[in-house]
């Protein structure tokens, strides 16, 4: 998935979310500008001993193109 950035033309590139998520957890989330999922993480994972460290990479590509959606990016086909 890539999404562009209306106002400077910047394209960001989403497609190995999960991966990344899984290596360097909320250090991810953070390099993508997602502050409150970067902030979810940390505390889920926390406060689950760990288990949620394997389980949010699943959700981590469409948490971030919903958090760039948000922000008025549009998605490139």
């Amino acid at each position: 998935m890539k999404f562009r950035n209306p106002q400077n033309g910047y394209v960001e590139t989403i497609s190995t979310a999960g991966l990344w998520c899984l290596l360097f957890g909320s250090v991810y989330f953070i390099s993508k500008g997602v502050w409150t999922h970067a902030a979810m993480w940390f505390v889920l994972t926390v406060s689950s001993a760990g288990l949620a460290w394997i389980i949010y990479p699943f959700f981590a590509r469409q948490a971030v193109a919903t958090a760039y959606l948000r922000k008025g990016w549009t998605e490139e086909i």
